[in-house]
């Protein structure tokens, strides 16, 4: 379903594939949130150690990922 700017949605024109943006929104705050952790991790580490640990901890911290 394709809208130009000027037309107006009801929910009866809501489908399920036009809510298909939801997950992929989901997993950009996901990694949004992961990477903030990651490098507050690294900042306070001082950078001592690789970027994949800071975010391997991150992923722990935030239950993103099993331990």
């Amino acid at each position: 379903m394709e809208l130009r700017s000027n037309q107006a949605i009801n929910q009866d024109q809501l489908t399920f594939s036009s809510m298909e943006h939801i997950p992929v929104a989901f997993e950009l705050e996901m990694r949004r949130l992961i990477e903030r952790e990651a490098y507050l991790n690294a900042e306070k580490d001082g950078f001592r150690k690789s970027p994949d640990f800071y975010w391997a901890t991150a992923k722990i911290d935030l239950g993103f990922s099993q331990k």
